[in-house]
């Protein structure tokens, strides 16, 4: 594990990206004593989004039959 400030972050956020996309757990803390761990995600992040906002508009909506068919996706 790794364990980096944020100004450390900000100056080789590329060297940390590529590190947590083979598999290193990166940990980024910052002044506030928050940490956040870098984490790759496997499908575009607008793909879940949307998907996501498709779903609560449909349950909103009331519309269930196409909310099972798309939660099945």
């Amino acid at each position: 594990m790794v364990v980096i400030t944020s100004k450390e972050f900000r100056d080789k956020h590329r060297k940390y990206f590529r590190m947590a996309k083979m598999g290193e757990d990166v940990v980024v803390k910052s002044r506030e004593n928050d940490h956040f761990k870098l984490v790759p995600v496997s499908e575009p992040v607008e793909t879940v989004i949307r998907k996501e906002f498709v779903l609560f508009r449909l349950q909103k909506e009331q519309t269930y039959p196409m909310v099972s068919f798309l939660q099945s996706i």
